[in-house]
């Protein structure tokens, strides 16, 4: 819908995009998680559930990240009066992240979690540079 909307009207809201862009990299963590190859080559059956999880976890932080980090770096590529309208999208994606997770029905404390997560591997990452 969005790539719709970009070419009808070449402007959408930052949140709306957001929102997208977001869902996009948490079902490619998904879409990892679920590969029967990438399953065969963690030994996934021989995990333990919990150990499933945190792998499920990592697998969406890090494409959530992996967001923020691309737009990060493309930005000094982008025309300048668009930077502002990709800003706004990098600061919104760990709220847009936890406020799709409320609207499928994850409760406030796991989201606070997430947020958690979310912030201590970016930073993680950073300060691998």
């Amino acid at each position: 819908m969005n790539i719709v909307f970009r070419w009808l009207f070449r402007n959408i809201p930052p949140e709306n995009e957001a929102d997208f862009l977001v869902r996009r990299a948490a079902s490619s963590g998904y879409a990892i998680f679920i590969n029967p190859d990438f399953r065969k080559l963690i030994n996934f059956d021989k995990q333990s559930e919990e150990e499933q999880n945190r792998i499920f976890n990592e697998l969406v932080v890090t494409g959530i990240c992996l967001l923020d980090l691309i737009i990060a770096t493309k930005l000094t590529d982008i025309k300048p009066e668009r930077q502002h309208f990709w800003l706004d999208i990098k600061k919104k994606i760990p709220d847009t992240f936890c406020g799709w997770l409320s609207t499928i029905g994850i409760a406030g404390e796991f989201t606070d979690i997430w947020k958690k997560l979310i912030d201590l591997r970016f930073r993680e990452y950073l300060d691998g540079q």
